[in-house]
């Protein structure tokens, strides 16, 4: 019986372990989980810089267009002003230098179209391959490894075994030739001889 004692001992133990074995685990997943969180947010940190960035570029262009713009009408409106002047001057040539401003305001600035970026999301995963991305879980594995039982041997060689064996109590039980006896307890004795009477 002590084999299977030693067996129930290790059983019990290995449960007595699941909880801590099983922490272990799941602290080794949350280390992962912090991780993958802690690389999502410098990604998407990083995006936003550069939404940033874009955002910078896309307002310069728009402003260069608007000082050019403003510029323009600035001429215009010193031209008109110089105009109005001339009305009442009888000068050729600044009539003639008016006229090439004219033709130069009459072409107008092209239209600027910036398009706006656009995010783009990521085509949505199914279940297994976003579990890929994290890690994997290996499978519970069961084996049964076969025990043999080998029984302790006593210290006693054989020779001491053949040789005449040690008496340690002498019990008389009346009968001429003794047949068979049989331990009941470890008061009482039940022996029989030749005959079929048991003595006690």
């Amino acid at each position: 019986m002590p084999a299977y004692e030693d067996i129930a001992n290790d059983l019990e133990m290995q449960i007595a372990n699941l909880d801590g074995e099983y922490k272990k685990l799941t602290t080794a997943m949350l280390k992962q989980k912090v991780e993958i969180y802690r690389e999502v947010d410098k990604a998407f940190n990083q995006m936003e810089q550069e939404i940033e960035v874009v955002k910078v570029k896309h307002r310069s262009i728009f402003q260069k267009h608007l000082d050019e713009i403003k510029q323009l009408q600035s001429s215009m409106l010193q031209t008109l002003y110089a105009v109005n002047e001339m009305k009442e001057s009888n000068e050729v040539s600044a009539t003639f230098n008016c006229s090439c401003k004219a033709e130069e305001f009459s072409k107008l600035l092209p239209k600027v179209n910036v398009s706006m970026p656009n995010f783009i999301p990521k085509k949505k995963r199914n279940k297994e391959e976003f579990c890929s991305l994290i890690g994997k879980l290996t499978p519970l594995s069961t084996t049964l490894v076969e025990r043999v039982f080998t029984a302790k041997r006593p210290n006693t060689s054989v020779r001491e075994l053949l040789n005449e064996p040690d008496v340690l109590n002498t019990i008389k039980t009346g009968h001429k030739y003794l047949r068979n006896v049989t331990c009941f307890n470890e008061e009482q004795i039940w022996t029989s001889g030749g005959n079929a009477y048991f003595k006690c």
